[in-house]
Order: structure tokens, then sequence, then C-alpha cells
């Protein structure tokens, strides 16, 4: 097959007419290889999940569009958080493959901006191994980029997440929500790079956590050169052992005093 590209498109969801759905703007699912999915220069208003590609083997090329005005879906008394945009892989079909996430920008909504997960309830474990998300201007509440590996074992976390991925250059602006966070490293995504972005005004400006208790925590993640102001943790670790101590040498905090630094990041931040 060859590349599909989807450019120049303004898609407005049902939401504008006052209907609360689970609805999509674009939804991919490709569970073989058939070329690179290229979603470049649209708009997005008014859906619940604006773009959710599944099993995305030869890549995808997401850049330049504009997400904003996202609705939230309550169903059975739960609501749902709206989404940007969020990539799966699952059922042992790894993406290594390219994926590129670049110059989009997100407003007007508190919800997910940009996810992908590794593995998928009830539907297997895979990765994503060739991750790039940079340029990004994210100023929709809540959180901003958040990765996930859903394996509920050891072994099985060995086998998904989204691994040695890059976060460089994006500018994410909250609005100081308690349960607001910038980057969120949800299981263990492990080699993580990020470099050059400014993350302000959220709950957490990076947050290291388990998603399934004793699957995992993230190893070997470097965050340098990065700005963090105004956020009330910059970097969070939710792990004590040695072996999932977060590299945060060399950043700006908002604050110039050793004690200051020590006040906005939690233990096994080094």
């Amino acid at each position: 097959s060859a590349p599909v590209t989807i450019s120049h498109c303004h898609f407005i969801g049902v939401a504008n007419n006052g209907s609360n759905p689970f609805d999509n703007a674009i939804w991919f699912y490709h569970p073989v290889a058939g070329g690179v999915i290229n979603i470049t220069t649209n708009e997005f208003d008014h859906q619940w999940q604006s773009i959710l590609l599944e099993l995305q083997g030869d890549g995808a090329v997401v850049t330049s569009n504009n997400f904003h005005d996202l609705v939230a879906n309550v169903y059975d008394a739960t609501t749902y958080a709206p989404e940007g945009m969020e990539m799966l892989a699952y059922g042992g079909n790894n993406v290594s493959a390219p994926v590129t996430i670049n110059s989009n920008s997100f407003s007007s909504y508190s919800g997910w901006s940009i996810a992908l997960a590794g593995g998928y309830p009830d539907s297997g474990m895979a990765q994503f191994t060739d991750v790039t998300i940079e340029n990004n201007q994210i100023a929709a509440d809540g959180d901003g980029i958040v990765l996930r590996n859903y394996g509920t074992t050891p072994t099985e976390a060995a086998q998904g997440g989204v691994q040695n991925a890059v976060i460089s250059a994006n500018t994410i602006t909250g609005t100081n929500s308690a349960d607001s966070i910038g980057i969120w490293v949800s299981g263990a995504n492990n080699n993580l790079s990020v470099s050059n972005n400014f993350i302000s005004d959220v709950n957490r400006g990076i947050s290291v956590e388990e998603l399934n208790a004793g699957a995992g925590y993230a190893t070997g993640l470097v965050a340098f050169d990065n700005s963090f102001t105004g956020d009330a943790t910059a970097v969070y670790n939710g792990s004590a052992a040695p072996a999932n101590i977060v590299n945060a040498s060399g950043n700006w905090w908002g604050v110039n005093t050793p004690a200051g630094v020590l006040a906005l990041v939690t233990a096994n931040v080094d």
C-alpha cells in the first residue's frame, strides 16, 4: 500500500451540535504495514478524541496541526477527559518505524494532548522504539505528554511501553491545576531523553510513576537543559530504587539556590 496523507482539513466534532459522544476525527487501525501515515496542517475541535492510531507499523508523522476546544465525554456517570491524539501498539505488533510528532498546538481544553501506549489491557504487549516528540506548543490544561506501559508484571513490561523516545523543545504551559502533569511517564518507558523543554505552571513537570503495581518504573530517564518554572514539583519520582534514578542535572528550576532546587524535586532525582 502507498502512504496515507491527510492534510488541510478542518474536523469539527458533533459536540459542536450539543451532543456528548465518544467521537474521533481520524481513526486508523493498521495491523499490516502499508505505508507511513501523514497527518499534517489540519484543525481539530469539538471532538472527544481527535486522532487515534492503532498499530501504525510503517510509522507516522503528525505535524503542524491545531487542536483546540476538545470536549469530555460522560458515560455511566464517569467523565472521560478529551484527548488530542493517542497512539497504541499491542498484540505483539511492535512499531519500530519512526513516529514523529512535531510542531502541533493544543489549547482551550482540559485533558491529554499527546499520548502513546505500548501494550493495552486484554490486547497483549508491544513497543514503540523510535518516537520523537518535539516543537509542540501545549497550552491545554491537564497532561501534556503521556507515555504508558500497560504491562502487569515485569516480564510483560519488558515487552511493552515507549522505549528510547526523544522529547525535545516542547513548550508545556498549565494553569496550576492540582492534577496537571507536563510529561507523565507511567510504567517502564525506558531510556527516555527529555531536553530543551519549557514546562511551566503545572503540578508536576515530569512525573515518573508505576502504572500497574509491581510491574516497574522507567529506567534510564535523562532530563537535561529544560526550564521548569511555576511548577509545584518540577520532577517527581515515585520509585526509591537506584535502578530508577532520574538524571536531572543541568536544568533551570526557576530558582538559583540548592535549597530551592531540592524543594522542587523528590527523592531519587539526581
